[in-house]
C-alpha cells in the first residue's frame, strides 16, 4: 500500500512540476516569490565531501529532484533555480570524484559511448644514406677485379675471367679498360657480337685507344695457342660473311693490336664502306694514315 501511495505521489508531483502549478516547499517556507522566468538556470554546484561524485544539474529535464532514485544517475535531473540556492545534488560513490561537467568514463555528456581516436603510426626510422665511394676506391676495386680476371684468363678459365671482367665493368662503368678486357673474354667464349659491343663502349670512353700499346695475345699467357685458335675461328666467320661490317671490324681490331696493321687497315676500309657509322673505324684509319705519311709501315 505504501508503495502505491508513494508512486501516485510521485506521479502527481511530476504532473504539477510540468504544469508549473506546484511551488517548491522551500520557497513557500522562506516566503520568496516565484521566479518571473520559469526557464531553469544552470549553475555549477559546489564540490562535495571526500569520496563523492558531483553530478551537474542540466536544463530541460522534466522530472523534479525527488523523482531520482538509485545510487547512479546517468541522466542528471534539473531543478528550479530556487533549489539551487538551498542544497546540492550529491550521490555518494566510492569511485574517484569527477570534475564539474566532466563525462563519465567512456561516455560523453549526452550518455553516448565515446570512441577513442586512433594513435598515429610511429614515424619510420631514418637510416643514413650509404657513404659515397670516391674515384680512387672505385678504380682500386676495378683494378683488383681485372687482376683476378687476368689470372683466370691466363689459366685458360675464360668463363671465370668473363665474370670478373663483368664485375669490373659494373664497379666502374666509366673506366674503359674493363670493356676492352671484357671484349677479349667474349671472343674467347665465342660471343662475337658481345665482343664488338664491348669494344664500341670502351672506345666511346677512350677516343685515342688506337694508339694504346694493348696486346690481346699477352692476356693468354702460356695459352697463346688459344689466341691463335680464337683468331682463326673469327676469320672463318668473316669469310662466311664478307658483308658483315661488325665481324670485319672485330677481326681488324684483333689484327691491329696483334701487330698486323697492314691487314687490319684493309679490313677497316672494307668495314667503313659497309657501315653507316664510321666514327670508330675512322679513328684507326686516321692513325694508319699518319703513320704512312711519316714513312712508317701502317
Amino acid at each position: 500500500m505504501l508503495r502505491i501511495v508513494f508512486g501516485w505521489s510521485c506521479f502527481v508531483a511530476l504532473l504539477l512540476a510540468q504544469s508549473g502549478l506546484a511551488q517548491p516547499p522551500f520557497n513557500r517556507l522562506r516566503g520568496n516569490p516565484a521566479p518571473a522566468n520559469p526557464t531553469p538556470v544552470v549553475k555549477p554546484v559546489a564540490p562535495i565531501q571526500q569520496f563523492a561524485n558531483l553530478y551537474t544539474v542540466s536544463p530541460g529535464c522534466p522530472t523534479p529532484f525527488f523523482g531520482c532514485c538509485g545510487p547512479v544517475c546517468f541522466q542528471p535531473y534539473c531543478l528550479p533555480p530556487v533549489y539551487l540556492q538551498s542544497f546540492s545534488v550529491t550521490i555518494v560513490d566510492p569511485a574517484p570524484p569527477l570534475l564539474v561537467g566532466q563525462p563519465l568514463a567512456g561516455l560523453d555528456l549526452a550518455g553516448n559511448r565515446q570512441v577513442s581516436a586512433q594513435q598515429p603510426p610511429p614515424a619510420p626510422i631514418k637510416t643514413p644514406p650509404p657513404r659515397q665511394r670516391d674515384e680512387l676506391e672505385i678504380r682500386a676495386d676495378m683494378q683488383r677485379l681485372l687482376r683476378k680476371g687476368n689470372e683466370a684468363f691466363a689459366a685458360g678459365d675464360y668463363k671465370s675471367a668473363l665474370g670478373q671482367y663483368q664485375q669490373a665493368v659494373a664497379t666502374a662503368p666509366l673506366e674503359p679498360m674493363g670493356y676492352f678486357h671484357l671484349a677479349q673474354a667474349h671472343l674467347a667464349v665465342g660471343k662475337l657480337a658481345e665482343a664488338g659491343v664491348a669494344i664500341e663502349r670502351g672506345m666511346r670512353l677512350h677516343p685515342n685507344w688506337p694508339k694504346a700499346p694493348f696486346q690481346p695475345r699477352a692476356l693468354y699467357g702460356d695459352q697463346a695457342g688459344d689466341f691463335q685458335r680464337h683468331l682463326g675461328a673469327l676469320a672463318e666467320q668473316v669469310g662466311r660473311n664478307m658483308n658483315d661490317e661488325s665481324l670485319l671490324f672485330l677481326l681488324a681490331y684483333q689484327l691491329w693490336f696483334d701487330g698486323q696493321r697492314a691487314e687490319a687497315t684493309l679490313l677497316f676500309e672494307r668495314a667503313g664502306a659497309l657501315a653507316h657509322d664510321t666514327t670508330l673505324i675512322d679513328r684507326f684509319l686516321k692513325v694508319a694514315r699518319v703513320a704512312a705519311r711519316e714513312g712508317d709501315a701502317p
